[in-house]
């Protein structure tokens, strides 16, 4: 493997380490009302999902 390759895998392996740790920090359950209809889900995703759209 290349130097450049060692350091994207290394900045990707940190990134995922960092997603996990914030997911089980926000694991707490919200309650989210949608077109009438209740969803209990955990933050972490209700978080990431709404990040994720952003560039939508």
């Amino acid at each position: 493997m290349s130097d450049k390759m060692q350091v994207i895998l290394v900045l990707a392996l940190v990134f995922a380490l960092l997603v996990a740790v914030f997911a089980i920090s926000n694991a707490e359950k919200v309650n989210i009302k949608f077109f009438g209809a209740v969803y209990t889900v955990s933050q972490a995703i209700v978080t990431l999902g709404r990040r994720s759209s952003e560039p939508l």
